[in-house]
C-alpha cells in the first residue's frame, strides 16, 4: 500500500502533536500529579467535568443564536466542536486570542461569511464580558 498524502499529512500531525506534548510535559511531575488524581473523589470530578460540558454547549448555543442573527445557520454540534478546541488552543497560547482565531477560521470556513463569522466571536466575547 502506497501512502497517501492524506496518510502522510496525519502522521505528521500526530508526530508534530506527539513532540510539543513531549516539549510541554517534560518537566511537569507526573507522579506528583497522579497521587492528587488518586486522591480526588471521581463523584466531584464528574460533577466538575458535567458543569464544564453544560458551560461549553450554553456558550455554544449563545454563540449560534449570535450567528443566526447574521443568517448565518451552522449545527450547534459544529459549535460546540469549535468551542472545545478553541479552548484548548486557550489554553497554550497567550491569551483568548488562538482560540477566538480558531473559532472564526473553523466558521468561516463552513459559512464563507469572514466579516460576520468575526463579529459574532466578537459579539460573543463582549457579551460574556459584559455579564
Amino acid at each position: 500500500m502506497i501512502p497517501t498524502r492524506r496518510h502522510i499529512s496525519f502522521i505528521l500531525k500526530i508526530s508534530v502533536s506527539l513532540f510539543l506534548l513531549l516539549l510541554l510535559y517534560r518537566n511537569t511531575p507526573l507522579q506528583e500529579i497522579w497521587v492528587v488524581l488518586s486522591q480526588s473523589s471521581l463523584g466531584y470530578l464528574g460533577v466538575v467535568g458535567c458543569i464544564v460540558l453544560v458551560n461549553i454547549v450554553l456558550s455554544s448555543l449563545k454563540w449560534r443564536i449570535l450567528l443566526l442573527s447574521d443568517q448565518i445557520n451552522i449545527p450547534l454540534s459544529k459549535l460546540v466542536v469549535s468551542y472545545v478546541i478553541g479552548s484548548f488552543f486557550n489554553v497554550f497560547l497567550p491569551s483568548t486570542i488562538g482560540g477566538d482565531s480558531y473559532r472564526i477560521y473553523y466558521i468561516m470556513r463552513q459559512s464563507g461569511q469572514r466579516v460576520r463569522t468575526a463579529a459574532s466571536v466578537f459579539a460573543d466575547r463582549l457579551s460574556g464580558f459584559i455579564a
